[in-house]
């Protein structure tokens, strides 16, 4: 039961984008705004992360594309993302395919969800996800992106 709770703290944490060691200070007093990412500072104070300008394309759709910045803030991230496909066709991803699709709803989920995919890891039945690769029109399908899984 521990283990799960650990589990599950951690994977809501990566989820709404907290780091697991912020989550204490909300209790010692120290305001934090709702919807900001903050760094750990060394003497235990906290420090919002400022968002990244991304000057990204837009397609005819109006969807941003380009090659994602480094930002916790899925704002600061193109609708599309670059990508290499399977076939080596470079293209773009959709950024909720990649990484908010078949997310967890809570914990609980979150926590079955690692344990079935551990599970068929071990047993050799784990199908990796396998999204579209795009033009930058976001419509275009021009190949497949297979998710990388570390054993």
């Amino acid at each position: 039961m521990k283990k799960s709770f650990k589990l599950a703290t951690i994977a809501l944490s990566l989820i709404a984008g907290v780091s697991v060691v912020s989550i204490p200070f909300v209790h010692a007093g120290q305001q934090m705004e709702e919807g900001v990412v903050y760094n750990c500072n060394e003497d235990g104070t906290l420090t919002p992360v400022p968002h990244v300008e991304g000057n990204y394309a837009v397609n005819e759709n109006g969807q941003t594309y380009g090659v994602s910045v480094d930002s916790p803030y899925i704002e600061d991230v193109p609708d599309l993302q670059l990508a290499e496909g399977d076939n080596g066709i470079t293209g773009y991803v959709y950024t909720y395919d990649l990484i908010f699709k078949d997310m967890p709803a809570n914990p609980e989920e979150a926590v079955a969800m690692m344990e079935a995919r551990a599970e068929a890891k071990a047993n050799g039945t784990y199908e990796p996800k396998v999204i579209n690769v795009y033009e930058s029109d976001g419509v275009t399908v021009i190949d497949t992106f297979t998710e990388t899984v570390s054993q």
